[in-house]
């Protein structure tokens, strides 16, 4: 049977595919979880069973499987059912890990190792090495917990040339960073971005400063590193 957890990830994803589509999900006595996505005359609902397989029935002649877009996403926006098969791809997939390191864990590792706040602008060059160290030995252990689909989108996401198919490939990260922030109490809008144009990160805006909480948030989430920011 399908979980829970896994049940509400189907609706997250789906509701993050069509925003101004109404959904409706529901669950039968086998497990099995029915999505219907509405938007004006048209719908097509999607089932996921328990076993991983997924199928798409469309109504209405405004719905086309193969070329026909679903909604006005925008430029960039997929037909009804590239944005089923993506999120049947992300379901299927081994489920996600949610590893992380917290900001109090790098902040421990650098304190501990003595790196002063400004060694960059003093030019300590012992502590930018051992800074280096620092870093490679946490994403190393870290990256040693993902799973093979976080792997995969890791590597991905190190080639720049793929663009905009980087920030749609993080964008599931991203909602799953949001909700698990939540669930920490802190409000949140999450994204992907690119750190000095050559590096892809989550960038995530809360809505207010965490104080000591922030020591409980992940520096490194699903493989990436999270940038905050919050008004002073």
């Amino acid at each position: 049977m399908i979980s829970r957890d896994r049940a509400e990830e189907i609706e997250s994803l789906i509701r993050a595919a069509f925003p101004a589509a109404t959904i409706k999900k529901t669950e039968n006595e086998h497990g099995a979880v029915w999505v219907e996505v509405r938007q004006r005359d048209a719908n097509a609902t999607a089932v996921f069973m328990p076993n991983g397989d997924m199928g798409v029935t469309d109504h209405g002649e405004k719905i086309g499987l193969d070329d026909d877009p679903f909604a006005p996403w925008g430029e960039t926006m997929p037909s009804v059912s590239e944005a089923f098969e993506f999120i049947a791809n992300l379901l299927s997939a081994d489920s996600p890990s949610n590893s992380f390191v917290t900001q109090g864990t790098f902040q421990g590792e650098l304190d501990r190792a003595g790196i002063p706040k400004d060694f960059v602008r003093q030019g300590d060059g012992d502590a930018i090495r051992k800074f280096g160290e620092i870093l490679s030995r946490l994403f190393e252990s870290h990256h040693l917990s993902l799973t093979n689909e976080e792997h995969l989108r890791f590597e991905r996401c190190t080639d720049l040339s793929i663009g905009d198919a980087a920030a749609k490939d993080l964008k599931p990260v991203a909602l799953r960073l949001r909700d698990f922030l939540k669930d920490c109490g802190v409000t949140s809008k999450v994204f992907p971005a690119l750190y000095h144009g050559d590096r892809w990160v989550l960038s995530a805006e809360l809505e207010r400063d965490p104080g000591p909480k922030f020591a409980e948030l992940p520096w490194l989430f699903a493989g990436f590193e999270v940038k905050y920011r919050w008004p002073t």
